[in-house]
């Protein structure tokens, strides 16, 4: 079982209700739509970063605030 902040198993199952053969190909409504299931089932909120306009830059407060929450532990990634 892997130590991971959100259940791995319940992950897992979400995921694969989802039919998807390669979740790193998921469209953006299907990560926010497990994305949505998982903070229901877990009792765990999420910070949605799934939105983004292609070659536009991002704003730098938001760049800013991503690496101050990564750098104290706020701000998790969970590759499943």
């Amino acid at each position: 079982m892997k130590n991971t902040p959100v259940d791995y198993l319940k992950t897992k199952e979400v995921i694969a209700s989802y039919g998807l053969a390669d979740f790193g190909k998921a469209t953006i409504r299907e990560v926010v739509a497990i994305s949505n299931q998982l903070e229901q089932l877990t009792q765990t909120e999420f910070i949605h970063m799934e939105m983004g306009v292609p070659g536009l830059k991002p704003s730098q407060v938001g760049v800013d605030a991503e690496i101050e929450a990564l750098k104290t532990g706020l701000l998790l990634f969970i590759r499943i």
